[in-house]
């Protein structure tokens, strides 16, 4: 939609409340993407201050805010010049990195000479050395309040899976970890069993599955905003159980159900591309995540053992690392920092066993087992905690685990219990209306 700023303007012109409040959540959750957009560039004073200060804006940092209100005032500098310092007054510059405001913001050659400008630079840095009283402090400073509703809280979008009979699933659920509340939302238009869905710049793909006895290729595309799936190019190769994470804005499936192609997909051109295959093909099931400039996969092989492999999407080669030494199917993966962490899964039978591998020595360890015995589980981390919904355990395992990753401890004390099994989860920015 890229002409939502002309069309919010003509439905304020003739009163058309509906259209323009579409218009308007549509420009304050796409913010970060139409801020090179010549219609934002064109915007009135007035109409760029409003989108910048409205508490409903989403951006991932407060950066993007600062990026927006350098290119706006470029744009016609001197016209707009005037605007600088008063604008720069609504971004909440005590959230900036300091590394950015050091680098980027002090060395601007438009703040020379600002004295208002470099009152806020000043004041921000006060942020970064705090008082005795701001440390001890339980207050919830204005700035954060503010943060809290700018940038959304923690959501999980729950997408597919299977029933208690093993039949794949389209429907999909919103989960408030926050708020600790579960609704239905848009069902996808097929259904799916053992897929991968990612996040990626406010959108929500769901790749590959299972159903009526095929692995799928295709792929559906959720926006949150008009809460609707749509379907895009469908990959080259079938899959299902196999790994989805995201890479420099681009999507990477990898390997799967006796699988050991990796793909990657542009959203920009609609198009999937090949990729080096994994050396060995998995066998039931592998999963996926970045850290750092590399994708990290774990699998488990035919050879009863399970396989660690690192591959960095810039040289286009896979590196193969220590295995877990315990052998474990339909695990839950997960990563914080330089670690990653496999969660439960099936062996013999159901386990509560759980390792943490330290990508930069290449080492396993293994941590706190959950309280549950579970497989085909989800896992995902949100701020320092890792989260483990469904499964199935002799029968649907509702419970939802959270592991403290500081304290090195599980915790079942979550109210809403969630049928979930072999489906995709993703940690999503959700907007509240």
């Amino acid at each position: 939609m890229t002409n939502c700023f002309s069309t919010r303007r003509i439905a304020d012109t003739y009163s058309c409340e509906e259209l323009f409040d579409y218009c308007n959540k549509y420009i304050l959750t796409r913010f970060p993407q139409l801020i090179d957009d010549e219609e934002f560039l064109q915007l009135s004073f007035v109409e760029f201050k409003a989108i910048i200060t409205d508490d409903d804006l989403y951006v991932q940092s407060e950066e993007n805010v600062y990026r927006s209100v350098l290119k706006w005032v470029k744009y016609d500098l001197e016209t707009r010049r005037s605007h600088l310092s008063e604008l720069m007054g609504h971004i909440d510059l005590a959230l900036v990195r300091p590394e950015f405001l050091q680098n980027h913001i002090l060395t601007e050659p438009l703040f020379e000479n600002d004295l208002q400008c470099t009152k806020l630079f000043i004041k921000a840095m006060s942020h970064y050395l705090p008082t005795e009283e701001q440390k001890h402090s339980s207050d919830t400073p204005q700035d954060m309040r503010r943060t809290q509703r700018r940038y959304g809280t923690p959501h999980v979008l729950f997408a597919g899976g299977m029933d208690s009979k093993f039949e794949p699933l389209n429907t999909c659920r919103m989960y408030d970890i926050s708020r600790n509340t579960l609704c239905d939302i848009s069902t996808m238009k097929e259904c799916r069993g053992a897929l991968s869905a990612v996040s990626l710049n406010g959108l929500i793909y769901s790749t590959g599955g299972y159903r009526n006895g095929q692995d799928l290729k295709t792929v559906e595309c959720y926006d949150p905003i008009i809460s609707q799936w749509t379907e895009i190019a469908s990959m080259a190769n079938s899959r299902r159980d196999h790994g989805a994470c995201v890479y420099n804005d681009s999507i990477y499936v990898v390997g799967g159900f006796v699988n050991s192609t990796v793909e990657n997909y542009n959203p920009t051109t609609n198009k999937w591309y090949n990729c080096p295959k994994v050396p060995l093909s998995y066998d039931q099931r592998c999963r996926t995540v970045v850290i750092e400039n590399s994708i990290y996969s774990i699998g488990d092989m035919k050879n009863g053992r399970m396989s660690n492999r690192r591959f960095d999407p810039r040289e286009g080669r896979w590196y193969d690392l220590n295995v877990n030494t315990t052998y474990v199917r339909y695990f839950g993966l997960a990563s914080y920092g330089r670690s990653l962490y496999c969660i439960g899964g099936l062996s013999m039978s159901s386990s509560n066993h759980c390792a943490r591998f330290d990508v930069s020595c290449n080492i396993w360890e293994t941590m706190s087992p959950m309280n549950v015995c579970r497989w085909s589980h989800s896992a995902l981390t949100v701020d320092n905690k890792i989260y483990v919904f469904g499964g199935w355990k002799d029968k649907l395992a509702t419970t939802i685990e959270r592991y403290d990753i500081p304290q090195n401890k599980w915790d079942t004390n979550v109210a809403e219990n969630i049928e979930h099994i072999n489906g995709a989860t993703v940690l999503i920015d959700h907007r509240s209306n």
